[in-house]
């Protein structure tokens, strides 16, 4: 949408009155609405007041305070906003206790004018001397504007401007409903109450609470036939074609009753001596005789039928026998018109609005755009209006009754390979496995198991219950240094802190924001310990979920000086070399075990750097050939969530190797969010969870490690996030219990469980050479570790 010349005059006025000192109504928000909830005083927001009172001698207004914790210590007349009160409300009221009456002014010292007119009235000096803003002052007068706002925003005037004085705004393209656009959701609005459908291309509400449905497992669709003769094939033997729907009950997305008013084509009814389990046999009821009946609820279904059932309407020209089976036409003058369901997709369960308003003279107003609102769990699919309304009028909301007379049409989409489980709903279409794809992801694999890494493009699962990684909000990345000499002695720094202070630990440090992993251990190692260093390799990944995530470098010196007691700050006191056997005052013994780490992969016989340094203070060294994992550092790339990235295999005895791949869109790797409640590496057991749900509880889901580790952090609250290109070995857990509690062994079928979720497929991986790769990494595990410490 171009930014139209009356919009950009209509900002223009806007931006002279914001220059002036005025406001204007906040009539949405652009960012961040996600992340923040309605301002409620004394719940999630404090708003403090503070008065700054002369008198004419430039004497400032004290208060003694009263409160325990600071009795009759001085301060300026301050307190907290209560409900219902305004910022200039409030500052009378906490003043008002220090004067019999008040009515000054509020001002800062830079803005006080001993020297301006007094104030006509008649009070004292000390106690009150009201005075004018002064004219030269460094702001001009501001005081809170009577307008409302539920969230705590702010309206930015962004300039950008440049040497010849030419300034530039930044603005948001007012997004207007052009003629065209309603021109579009008029005929849409026409189609819907003509009983058609159109495609669902995206939901507005609910989505984040919502999981895409699928039978059998989240969702439960019951169709139910109701058929008269004038006076379905498995369970009464006839066959039947659907005339209409005649109403719709359920209980949620998870339970939902289709029934149907249905004409019987063709077949013969069922007797006792076809009895099977679907049904004994099959009759027809005058609805008069007595009958042991399962459910009375069907009698309103009954009567539903009879409602739009036409005994006099034409026959359907075969041969059966009327008392068989009558066909009938849908009667014309029936309660609603004929409706069924309309061949189109969808993947969750929503509901579509025609949300209107109406008043005495008949004019309906609607909103400017049919609003899809996904069903959850908790509620009844119907619910979905109501969430809509609190979301646009909530503080109408509950003045107001919210409706759903019924439904224009229903869309749903059923395929022979791979049913779409979604009802307005479904479920993803079978995608052929493609070579092409195929080969593309052996590819990436190859990649993987390299060291290298590749962009993430999206999210399988998890995606819900995690929120963008942003440092100092809600993930914390610790870097560790492990840093030896040639006498295999490691770096140690001794700790300013007050909690920890004079303790000795390795060079370890917070990564701030806007850095990389390597960026904040150089800063740490030069801070605490006076060297510059340089990573070798990852040695660990520690995790207590996504927002606490530690990694332990080996590095090496390359310039600097040990950091002595003379240079003590607030980082560190001192650094020292450690021979691992005097005795220290250790912070934690978490970190020998680091040091062994660091030491399996140690080569105190490698060549020097060829730097003018003293061996003591720095010895580089290679990496030693025969190491536990090959040199592993992050790579340059940028993730906004703290996922994982999935090679699941499944081998057997002999020697055979699956990976489990997701179809669609097109056939790739599971990714996985990290969640707050869970480890980093349980990401590995929701995608076992959702792809085979019923043999989840006989496999053990084992995270080997980590083949790279993708990280750029340039960006904040946008790329703070990271990718762990993570191998996991699904095994079946041999040792089981029967029915009476005793353990039993089972014996492996040697091939992987079956894939419930049509997402999911197993592949084999046939190509030799990957496949050797792949076994030689779950039988030796030569990969980076990572260790939940949950």
């Amino acid at each position: 949408m171009e930014v139209m010349e009356e919009q950009w005059r209509q900002v223009e006025e806007q931006m002279e009155r914001l220059l002036g000192g005025q406001g204007s109504e906040v009539t949405g928000c652009d960012v961040g609405l996600e992340q923040s909830k309605p301002a409620t005083l004394r719940k999630n927001v404090t708003y403090i007041v503070c008065a700054v009172i002369f008198n004419d001698k430039e004497e400032v207004l004290m208060v003694q305070e009263a409160k325990p914790d600071c009795y009759k210590q001085w301060y300026l007349p301050a307190g907290r906003v209560e409900v219902w009160e305004s910022l200039e409300e409030a500052l009378r009221r906490e003043v008002q206790g220090q004067f019999e009456s008040f009515n000054g002014k509020i001002a800062v010292i830079r803005s006080f004018d001993r020297n301006s007119l007094k104030v006509n009235i008649n009070i004292d000096s000390d106690r009150c001397d009201a005075f004018r803003y002064r004219q030269d002052s460094w702001h001009p007068v501001t005081l809170p504007i009577d307008l409302s706002c539920r969230h705590v925003v702010q309206r930015l005037v962004l300039v950008f401007t440049n040497a010849e004085g030419q300034v530039w705004v930044l603005l948001v393209k007012d997004m207007e409903v052009m003629e065209e656009q309603w021109r579009q959701v008029e005929e849409q609005m026409e189609r819907l109450l003509g009983g058609q459908g159109s495609e669902v291309t995206g939901c507005d509400v609910g989505l984040e609470q919502s999981k895409p449905a699928t039978l059998r497992k989240n969702v439960t669709y019951i169709v139910c036939a109701v058929i008269f003769n004038d006076k379905v094939k498995e369970e009464a033997g006839f066959d039947c074609e659907p005339i209409t729907l005649l109403l719709i009950q359920e209980q949620g997305p998870q339970w939902i009753r289709f029934i149907f008013l249905a004409k019987v084509t063709g077949g013969s009814l069922k007797g006792l001596s076809a009895a099977d389990q679907e049904s004994l046999q099959a009759s027809w009821w005058d609805r008069q005789s007595a009958l042991s009946l399962r459910g009375r609820d069907i009698l309103r279904l009954i009567d539903c039928g009879l409602k739009s059932f036409d005994r006099n309407s034409l026959k359907v020209n075969i041969n059966i026998d009327s008392d068989r089976c009558d066909a009938f036409r849908y009667r014309q003058d029936s309660w609603h018109p004929v409706t069924l369901p309309i061949d189109l997709s969808c993947r969750h369960v929503v509901q579509r609005l025609v949300l209107v308003f109406t008043n005495a003279e008949g004019q309906p107003r609607c909103f400017t755009s049919p609003r899809r609102r996904a069903a959850v769990r908790t509620h009844a699919v119907t619910w979905a209006a109501n969430m809509v309304v609190q979301e646009a009028m909530p503080s109408s909301y509950y003045d107001h009754d919210v409706n759903t007379l019924g439904v224009f049409s229903l869309q749903h989409l059923q395929r022979p390979a791979a049913r779409e489980d979604g009802r307005h709903v479904l479920q993803l279409t079978d995608m052929e496995v493609m070579e092409e794809q195929w080969r593309q992801v052996e590819e990436q694999m190859e990649r993987l198991l390299g060291g290298q890494g590749s962009e993430v493009t999206g999210c399988d699962v998890g995606l819900e219950q995690s929120k963008p990684a942003t440092l100092r909000k809600n993930v914390t990345y610790i870097v560790c240094a492990v840093i030896f000499n040639d006498k295999e002695e490691v770096l140690m720094v001794q700790e300013a802190k007050p909690d920890c202070y004079k303790q000795w630990y390795l060079p370890a440090g917070r990564v701030e924001v806007w850095e990389s992993l390597e960026e904040a251990l150089r800063r740490e190692v030069k801070e605490e310990a006076g060297f510059d260093c340089e990573p070798i390799t990852l040695l660990l990944i520690q995790e207590q979920g996504p927002q606490w995530i530690r990694f332990i470098f080996l590095a090496k010196v390359t310039g600097g000086s040990l950091k002595g007691l003379s240079a003590a700050d607030q980082e560190s006191l001192q650094a020292s070399w450690w021979d691992r056997q005097s005795a220290l005052s250790l912070r934690g013994r978490d970190i020998l075990r680091l040091i062994d780490c660091g030491l399996k992969s140690f080569d105190r016989n490698s060549l020097k750097v060829n730097i003018n340094i003293d061996s003591d203070r720095c010895d580089a060294f290679r990496y030693r050939q025969d190491s536990w994992h090959p040199v592993t550092l992050p790579i340059d790339l940028s993730c906004r969530h703290v996922v994982q990235r999935l090679v699941l295999v499944f081998t057997n005895a002999e020697g055979q190797v699956w990976v489990l791949l997701v179809k669609a869109p097109v056939l790739h790797l599971p990714t996985a969010a990290a969640v707050r409640t869970h480890a980093v590496t349980w990401a590995a057991n929701m995608v076992v969870q959702e792809a085979m749900p019923s043999s989840y509880y006989d496999h053990d889901v084992n995270t080997l490690g980590v083949f790279s580790l993708q990280h750029n952090g340039r960006q904040h609250g946008k790329t703070d996030g990271m990718c762990f290109n993570s191998l996991v070995m699904l095994v079946p857990d041999h040792i089981q219990r029967n029915e009476d509690g005793e353990r039993v062994e089972r014996t492996s079928t040697g091939q992987p469980p079956p894939t419930e979720n049509p997402r999911y497929v197993w592949i084999e991986v046939q190509k030799q050479t990957l496949r050797e790769k792949l076994l030689e990494k779950t039988k030796n595990t030569s990969i980076l570790p990572i260790h939940s410490l949950y």
